[in-house]
């Protein structure tokens, strides 16, 4: 004699079955999320205001493919120097003025600025606003370049004096530049990248390819890297 099961009750068994057996499996790990990579304009963001707990910096600033042009017949191709906020600045360069190289060494306090004549070796008051100390801030400094770049993207993150580094494109008009680093500006777009640090978010690079200002060429590139972060500098008023 043949015992058939009726198949809609062998279809219940089996969901039984399975049931059990899920029931008694060991749960396994839930599946770690996979973190949003930010984006170039969260990474600005999250930069601005770390930049603003920076006290202290050393920037220095190399011209490769050409010199800097800040002004008929002058040019520098490097210069240097250290800014504490809220308002000191020393800066020390090289330029090239109507032929003649002159040393140039400059200090800013309290909205003061001092030119060490080249001649005398005598300080100098001069009449002129100079504001470095801006490079710091994120609403008058480097990093509102950024602010108005046009096609802004994040490229894959890189290795910069062995810190971990974000980077970060995008082309802007020349005028954005040379508000920061003086000149009269060429009208011309120009390539920018910054380098930010994956962990801490400071400001490591900054990086602008083209001619920014009038009598530059396509090939000029503004190399500034900013270093000794929150290191305390004594810049003092010169007698």
């Amino acid at each position: 004699m043949r015992f058939r099961i009726h198949p809609l009750l062998a279809l219940t068994i089996g969901l039984i079955l399975v049931t059990l057996v899920a029931g008694c499996a060991a749960p396994g790990p839930a599946p770690t999320p996979t973190p949003r990579e930010l984006t170039a304009a969260e990474i600005l963001e999250k930069t601005a205001a770390k930049m603003k707990t920076v006290e202290y910096a050393h920037f220095q600033m190399d011209i490769t493919g050409g010199t800097m042009v800040l002004g008929p017949g002058i040019t520098i191709s490097k210069l240097e120097g250290d800014v504490a906020r809220p308002d000191k600045m020393s800066l020390q360069t090289r330029a090239t003025v109507g032929g003649f190289v002159i040393d140039v060494n400059l200090i800013s306090i309290g909205g003061k600025q001092y030119f060490k004549n080249p001649l005398t070796k005598r300080w100098d008051l001069l009449p002129s606003e100079l504001s470095a100390t801006d490079l710091l801030d994120p609403e008058k400094g480097a990093l509102t370049i950024f602010g108005q770049a046009k096609e802004l993207k994040r490229l894959p993150n890189e290795d910069l004096d062995g810190a971990k580094v974000f980077h970060i494109a995008g082309t802007v008009a020349s005028s954005t530049i040379t508000s920061v680093t003086g000149g009269t500006p060429s009208g011309e777009d120009v390539s920018v990248d910054a380098w930010i640090g994956t962990d801490d978010f400071i400001l490591r690079k900054i990086t602008a390819s083209g001619a920014v200002a009038q009598g530059e060429t396509a090939e000029v590139t503004r190399n500034i890297v900013f270093s000794r972060f929150n290191q305390p500098v004594p810049i003092e008023q010169p007698q």
